[in-house]
């Protein structure tokens, strides 16, 4: 039967996480899996995965899926070290600047005036 072929190809998702971020990225039904699923200019949920002298590593999605913002994408001032603006962990919401497929990387962007008035692009939730 034609129902029972295409179960058997539904890909299984178990999301294994005590980021806020990927919980409700899991909730709103933006977690992406796969980096084809990434869409310029659009926001996601992801979390800060390291932190550089030159910017941040931000991850959306599963894991695999990082890439940078800068410093001058951090915030919507001058920063001098992004570890006073940003930690590890920390939940974001990051607008996908630029796509490069060829390398499967992205440029994002954390600063506010992409993000809704009321939406902070850092959630500043704690786990406990």
């Amino acid at each position: 039967d034609e129902k029972d072929e295409q179960k058997k190809h539904i890909p299984l998702i178990a999301l294994l996480s005590l980021k806020p971020s990927m919980h409700s990225a899991a909730q709103d039904g933006s977690f992406v899996t796969e980096f084809e699923g990434l869409e310029e200019s659009r926001f996601y949920a992801g979390y800060i995965k390291d932190v550089r002298d030159f910017g941040a590593l931000v991850s959306v999605g599963a894991w695999r899926l990082s890439g940078l913002a800068n410093k001058g994408q951090l915030t919507d001032h001058f920063v001098e070290k992004p570890e006073d603006e940003v930690t590890v962990g920390q939940s974001v919401r990051v607008l996908i600047a630029k796509l490069d497929t060829e390398r499967k990387r992205f440029k994002a962007d954390l600063r506010p005036e992409g993000s809704a008035k009321n939406e902070p692009a850092v959630l500043r939730k704690e786990v406990g």
